[in-house]
């Protein structure tokens, strides 16, 4: 299912486009302004890492004076996990006047983050000798950051201008890492919490990701980690190969995998299929070099690639990220081929490839980073705008949601022609609890959420429904629960999909 972007809105209503009028030309002359700098995200600092910047601190790019909030690109840099520091955005296939991925999306109307991480720690120590908090903040310590860091600014939406609906992730190699392995795990968010004021009040999933070549599987199965990349070792706590290769197990590199979470959340070989439909939802871009980028490559188990793939950046990782939802391709992995099956009936449903070359020019990266931009804002202005400035504090316990999958069309393309005719009845939510149903038209969640009785939230390919705590307090007392949504066309009823969420 690999497909190259495509450059169009295609009928996305009009209010979600709002906000989003900034040219890419503009980039150049706009420039990004650093609204705030070093915002602690949480109490981890490590002033004595020369390495990099190991702390739980961010900066932000905000569009303060935007008439609607700004959909967030958070920033999540590379490094193996163990360098670097926010706000580096020279590594985002930036053109000859330095304007890449991240100043593109900026200039498109979206708030940039970019986050500061805890690192995890080298053996020896920059100007030599060995490093006494060897190991330290190996993994998930740097996975758990980046979902702490979105759950807070989510808590800052109101404050800053931002959308907590259209919240975006990117980054290159360990970056690209850290972006979907956040997106791919369960939401932090507590259902029982109802303060506001605590972050576990808020969600920690991705509204969508663009992973810049990036390990979409750690294990040594699918890892050739050479003598010079010892990244991946030390975010495990090793100093060697062998070390690595003898000690670690697979259960650890799977729950540190993407790849695998997307369909599993965490080490377990059991399939965890509510996770995997909303998982298959989700909007990803994966940015990779190829040797020639006009030819898709294709992902089979008898592609001829070699197993393990020495190169962590390399495209493979990207076809294996693809096809987490439909193949065994790893037989020498007993959880592939016998405790795990992957779902037969989800897919994503919104993953798209751009290609660029091995050694891009500038030009080369301009395009491509034009590309990447586009996507973004196509995506951003398909998640509709909500009808309250700030939907969060009052709603929790129910989370329903589904997916529509519809074939010969991409669910998203039936959104945005079902949800730009006013006149729209096609789309009906229904909830059923033991054997009653209780149909919920379009047009009635509108006026529920009219009057604070629910929140909806229409995005590309999925709409999600949470209702008001009295509301969803009193359909939990009436038994077990479930969701779906019916697609009527030409006077026939269907239902595409069916489902609940509970975050």
């Amino acid at each position: 299912m690999i497909r190259r972007i495509e450059r169009t809105t295609a009928r996305i209503p009009q209010a979600a486009l709002l906000g989003l009028v900034l040219s890419v030309s503009a980039a150049a002359q706009a420039g990004m302004t650093l609204t705030y700098s070093d915002v602690r995200y949480g109490t981890y600092a490590d002033a004595s890492n020369t390495w990099g910047e190991s702390k739980m601190d961010l900066d932000a790019y905000l569009h303060l004076g935007a008439a609607l909030p700004s959909p967030v690109l958070v920033e999540i840099h590379g490094g193996g996990w163990s360098k670097g520091a926010k706000s580096d955005f020279d590594d985002y296939l930036n053109n000859a006047s330095g304007d890449g991925i991240i100043e593109k999306a900026y200039a498109n109307g979206m708030a940039v983050i970019s986050i500061n991480y805890p690192l995890s720690e080298i053996p020896e120590l920059q100007g030599g000798g060995s490093n006494p908090n060897f190991p330290g903040n190996v993994f998930p310590v740097p996975e758990e950051a980046t979902r702490r860091a979105i759950q807070f600014l989510r808590k800052q939406a109101s404050a800053w201008n931002l959308d907590p609906g259209r919240v975006f992730l990117v980054g290159g190699s360990a970056g690209g890492h850290l972006s979907l392995w956040a997106a791919m795990k369960k939401d932090l968010r507590d259902p029982l919490e109802t303060d506001p004021a605590e972050l576990a009040y808020y969600s920690s999933r991705a509204d969508g990701v663009v992973s810049c070549w990036t390990p979409t599987y750690l294990g040594k199965h699918h890892m050739k980690v050479t003598p010079g990349r010892p990244a991946v070792w030390n975010h495990w706590g090793y100093t060697t190969e062998l070390d690595f290769v003898s000690n670690v197990t697979d259960d650890a590199t799977y729950s540190a995998s993407p790849g695998w979470l997307a369909t599993h959340g965490g080490a377990n070989p059991g399939e965890d299929a509510a996770l995997a439909e909303l998982n298959a939802a989700l909007p990803i871009l994966a940015v990779y070099p190829v040797a020639h980028p006009g030819s898709a490559p294709t992902c089979s188990v008898g592609s001829g690639y070699p197993v393990p793939y020495p190169d962590p950046h390399g495209h493979l990782f990207g076809l294996w990220m693809n096809e987490a939802f439909r193949t065994t391709f790893l037989p020498s992995s007993p959880w592939f081929t016998v405790a795990c099956t992957p779902p037969a009936t989800v897919d994503w449903s919104d993953f798209t490839f751009e290609l660029v070359p091995t050694s891009p020019n500038a030009s080369q990266k301009d395009a491509a980073s034009t590309n990447v931009a586009d996507w973004l804002q196509v995506r951003a202005a398909a998640l509709t705008a909500r009808l309250t400035p700030d939907p969060l504090p009052g709603y929790n316990p129910l989370h329903i949601g589904w997916s529509v999958h519809l074939a010969g069309q991409s669910s998203s393309a039936f959104l945005a022609d079902q949800l730009s005719d006013p006149t729209n009845n096609h789309i009906d939510a229904a909830i059923w609890y033991g054997s009653t149903f209780i149909p919920l038209p379009y047009e009635t969640l509108v006026t529920m959420e009219q009057s604070g009785d629910a929140h909806i939230v229409v995005a590309a390919n999925a709409i999600h429904i949470t209702l008001a705590t009295e509301i969803s307090q009193y359909f939990a007392t009436l038994g077990p629960i479930s969701s779906g949504v019916q697609v009527k066309r030409s006077g026939s009823t269907t239902v595409q999909k069916s489902g609940v969420y509970s975050p």
